[in-house]
């Protein structure tokens, strides 16, 4: 007597089923690995652009008295980050804001990597750049210090650690003793809280800093 498997209707949906669920999944996988190449395009063309302007500043680098300058452009970047991001970023209105509000509606999306990065266009990095480079030149230039060298160098180093790190928070990549990590998911959870993005000293000092969990 035969004794053969029945096919019945419901199994063959329940397949169907499957195999839709299993192709959508790795159609999201394409795109999401796709965004990530993308983001990761855009954070390499940045920094080359960012290490233009750190080239002459370590060619004007003096051999000594650059410890105060570097230590200063750095809570300077700091600073800068959680103003940038603060009062141009969630200004509503602002050219800055209509990007970033893209950032924030793409949190735990598919596409959430593609819209990870600070930096966006080249010419705001030229931008961002030029000016702080301008503005240690007339600093050097009216209290004849040598702040530049140094000091650029630090800006532009701190610039590419935050977007990597940015970048590593939101592609749950590995983080260095999870520095930042809880911080910048309370910012996205409840704003508008926890604007620097790992290094918090500014929330602290302006009351913004969120408790994390």
């Amino acid at each position: 007597m035969w004794r053969g498997r029945i096919h019945h209707p419901d199994n063959c949906h329940k397949t169907s089923e499957e195999r839709k669920d299993k192709a959508d999944t790795d159609t999201d996988k394409d795109k999401r690995d796709g965004d990530a190449m993308i983001s990761r395009k855009i954070f390499l063309r940045n920094t080359l652009v960012a290490l233009l302007f750190a080239l002459p500043a370590a060619f004007l680098l003096p051999r000594q008295h650059y410890l105060v300058p570097a230590v200063v452009a750095f809570v300077w970047a700091l600073f800068f980050e959680y103003g940038y991001h603060r009062w141009f970023q969630h200004r509503p209105g602002t050219i800055f804001e209509q990007k970033h509000r893209q950032h924030h509606a793409s949190y735990r999306r598919w596409d959430e990597v593609e819209h990870a990065n600070f930096g966006g266009h080249p010419i705001y990095v030229v931008l961002l750049f030029a000016s702080n480079g301008a503005l240690l030149l007339i600093v050097d230039a009216i209290f004849h210090v040598n702040f530049f060298p140094a000091s650029m160098l630090v800006f532009v180093g701190y610039f590419i650690l935050m977007e990597e790190i940015h970048y590593r928070i939101h592609a749950d990549r590995w983080v260095p003793f999870g520095v930042g990590v809880k911080h910048h998911h309370r910012h996205h959870e409840s704003p508008p809280k926890n604007f620097n993005v790992f290094l918090p000293l500014f929330d602290w000092l302006f009351r913004t800093l969120g408790r994390t969990k």
